[in-house]
C-alpha cells in the first residue's frame, strides 16, 4: 500500500517533471539565454518581502545575498550535470530503456540533493546571524524563512527543479 502511494504521488510526478525539464525549448540558443528580467524581479521582490517580514537589517540582507550567491555559484557544475542527466533521461524515456531510466533517475535524485546542500548551508548561515526575535519568527514560519532564497535572485535562476 505505501509503495503504491509512493509510486502514484511522488515517483510518477517526479519522472514526468524530469521529462518536461529535459524536453526544454527546441532551439539551443534559448537554453543558453538568461531567464527574463520579470522572473528575476519576482524572486528578488519575494526575497525582499521576506527580509522585511523578518525585520532584517541592511547588513543582514547583504550578508544573506552574499551567502546565497556563493551557494548558487558553488553548485553550478552540479546543476549543469543535472541538466545533462535530465536530457539523457528524456532520451531513455523516449526509447523505453528501463534500465537506463532507473540508473538515471537514481543519479538525478543524488544530484538534486547535491544542488540543495549549498543553499541549505547558506540558510543555516543566515539563521545563525538572526536575532532571537527573528529566529522565533523563522521557527514559527519555516516556509517563509526558505523564501529568503529570493534575496540572491538577481544573480541566479535557471531551475528545478526546482
Amino acid at each position: 500500500m505505501n509503495t503504491r502511494w509512493l509510486l502514484r504521488f511522488i515517483a510518477i510526478p517526479a519522472l514526468i517533471g524530469g521529462m518536461l525539464l529535459a524536453a526544454g525549448p527546441n532551439t539551443p540558443s534559448t537554453a543558453t539565454q538568461e531567464p527574463d528580467a520579470a522572473q528575476h524581479q519576482w524572486w528578488r521582490q519575494r526575497g525582499e518581502r521576506t527580509a522585511a517580514f523578518f525585520n532584517m537589517t541592511e547588513a543582514q540582507k547583504h550578508a544573506a545575498k552574499t551567502a546565497l550567491v556563493e551557494a548558487r555559484n558553488s553548485s553550478k557544475a552540479t546543476r549543469d550535470e543535472l541538466k545533462q542527466v535530465n536530457r539523457e533521461l528524456f532520451q531513455a524515456i523516449k526509447t523505453n530503456d528501463t534500465a537506463k531510466i532507473q540508473n538515471l533517475s537514481a543519479k538525478e535524485g543524488t544530484l538534486i540533493g547535491q544542488v540543495m546542500v549549498p543553499g541549505n548551508n547558506a540558510l543555516a548561515k543566515i539563521y545563525s546571524s538572526m536575532t532571537p526575535a527573528q529566529r522565533a519568527k523563522a521557527d514559527q514560519n519555516p516556509m517563509r524563512f526558505h523564501e529568503l532564497m529570493g534575496l540572491g535572485a538577481e544573480h541566479n535562476r535557471a531551475h528545478p527543479t526546482t
